[in-house]
């Protein structure tokens, strides 16, 4: 599991004080049913606690919802929150857990607009389940073959080496089912029960845990099944790898953004590296990288992954270092906040294949640099709109602006359309021929 740490503004920030708006705090009310989950034994009220939790309040999973014993609906757990968080109009992230001792995670997202004043958000289901009649047992074989993770060195049986599954349906326990060896001494199965919904995965993953209760390896990414038949098989290797051998990926990201705005600053010994399941999501980044000798903007560097082909493998970017910022996430939040950043706790992933992987050219924090609008035609002439991204403590602005190209590939021939840049707006001729039109990050 990885830990994100928050960005820290620690210069300049009095020449910006009179610039920068304090949002108010918004009331929220939360509302759950827990009818479904406490009929099929799955929420005991006595002893049990619903809590709420999400970007509101920075993810803390303390905030507990209460019910109202003297109420038509007893089943109903609610509780108010004031958000100091989220900006007027943006988006609001949230769910529910159960939480007995273990935690039990919403499967789903929830999401929902923040108005200026006080809301109250309308009564759900827990997991969006209204009815019992989804609900049913399966007979699941969990297959797992080590012979990659072995010959990797990763598993030695004969040091006291064991491998787990874990998941939804364990609560994930990494004692509760244990695999076991089989006829083939590379193969560890367990036979277990499944109650769940029909319409619901069960996440789960696999886990090695070294010698006597030692440390705990989990794969890079959860899989998921479906309780569909009344027995199934789910055979699998250790991460997906299938092959034997370290397998370079090449880690390119433009930085021209986070410059521009000024949270990267390479002359005060700010750097950017990249965390994952490579090492695990470690304490150290598995790969620091260095500026393109092409191109100032870029970052770039190459890691021998010795994970096995086939491994799906999660990782970040991350800026450290410097006199203003300390251990900023890309799904961090802070980042411009037009121009599509990556929600709390999302990590970009890959697939390890032979011979190698070139991971494509990518901004911090971003799926995409924002939207573009255009007006009506008039006298041959629209109007192109977008936002003009800053970064969440206002600095800016991004350096963000307009290109075109004849055709939709580009195929190397996107040009920069003068005057754009920060500009947010561009008066387009409207001719005879196409012409495409996408935004760039700073030249």
């Amino acid at each position: 599991m990885r830990i994100n740490e928050t960005k820290l503004l620690v210069a300049a920030i009095g020449s910006l004080m009179s610039s920068m708006i304090i949002a108010s705090a918004v009331p929220i009310t939360f509302s759950v049913d827990m009818s479904v989950y406490q009929a099929l034994g799955l929420f005991n009220p006595s002893g049990d606690v619903v809590h709420c939790y999400g970007s509101f309040n920075g993810w803390d999973e303390t905030f507990a919802l209460t019910n109202n014993p003297s109420s038509s609906n007893t089943h109903v757990y609610t509780g108010t929150y004031d958000d100091t968080s989220d900006s007027v109009g943006g988006t609001v992230y949230y769910n529910f857990l159960i939480n007995d001792g273990s935690v039990y995670y919403e499967h789903n997202g929830r999401n929902f607009v923040l108005p200026s004043t006080a809301t109250n958000l309308p009564t759900v289901y827990y997991n969006d389940e209204p009815s019992t009649n989804a609900y049913a047992s399966s007979q699941v074989t969990f297959q797992l073959n080590m012979s990659i993770q072995m010959a990797l060195g990763h598993f030695n049986p004969s040091i006291g080496d064991s491998v787990v599954a874990a998941g939804d349906f364990n609560a994930w326990s990494t004692t509760a089912t244990p695999l076991t060896v089989s006829s083939d001494t590379n193969i560890y199965t367990n036979a277990v029960i499944i109650s769940w919904f029909t319409n619901q995965a069960v996440s789960y993953s696999y886990v090695i845990i070294s010698g006597t209760n030692g440390p705990a390896t989990w794969e890079s990414s959860n899989r998921q099944l479906y309780t569909i038949d009344p027995t199934q098989m789910e055979s699998a290797y250790f991460n997906n790898a299938t092959t034997v051998g370290p397998i370079p990926v090449t880690f390119r990201i433009n930085m021209g953004i986070e410059t521009a705005v000024g949270t990267f600053d390479p002359s005060i010994g700010d750097w950017v590296a990249v965390f994952g399941t490579p090492n695990q999501w470690g304490t150290s980044p598995f790969l620091m990288l260095t500026n393109s000798p092409t191109d100032s903007n870029v970052y770039e560097g190459t890691y021998n992954d010795p994970n096995g082909s086939g491994a799906v493998e999660q990782y970040s970017f991350v800026i450290d270092g410097g006199a203003n910022y300390s251990g900023n996430w890309e799904d961090s939040g802070s980042y411009p906040v037009n121009a599509g950043g990556l929600p709390g706790n999302t990590s970009r992933t890959f697939t390890l294949m032979p011979p190698g992987v070139t991971l494509p050219l990518v901004y911090m924090g971003f799926y995409n640099l924002g939207t573009l609008n255009s007006g009506t035609v008039s006298n041959q002439q629209t109007e192109i709109t977008w936002n003009v991204a800053t970064n969440n403590y206002g600095y800016g602005p991004a350096g963000i602006y307009l290109q075109t190209a004849v055709t939709l590939s580009g195929n190397g021939s996107w040009q920069a359309v003068p005057g754009t840049t920060n500009a947010g707006t561009a008066t387009i001729n409207i001719g005879t021929s196409n012409a495409f039109y996408r935004l760039a990050g700073p030249q």
